[in-house]
């Protein structure tokens, strides 16, 4: 079957964008250790479906974000623990969660 022949689009504008960017890091529980198996997301996010795991060692990452500075809310699955990251620049790698003492 013979391919259709391609078709002019008026009125149409496209915009692309820069490549998106990550944030990676790692959490740290309350006493300083990796947090394992925590979920990270940016605040306001769906916590289902945007949010990365941390691994054993605590790391995550997100990815698929604007530049700019976003806050991310870190929240462990099996406690209560949870709190929320000053401003962190999107593109930011090495970034430590901890709850502030």
């Amino acid at each position: 079957m013979p391919e259709p022949a391609p078709r002019e689009l008026h009125g149409v504008r496209l915009v692309l964008g820069g490549p998106a960017l990550a944030i990676a890091g790692t959490v740290l529980d309350a006493n300083g250790r990796p947090a394992k198996g925590w979920r990270v997301a940016l605040q306001g996010a769906s916590a289902t479906r945007d949010a990365a795991r941390t691994d054993r060692q605590g790391r995550f990452v997100l990815s698929g974000l604007v530049p700019g500075a976003h806050v991310l809310r870190a929240w462990s699955t099996t406690t209560d623990d949870a709190f929320e990251s000053e401003p962190v620049e999107a593109g930011a790698r090495d970034v430590v969660l901890a709850r502030s003492r």
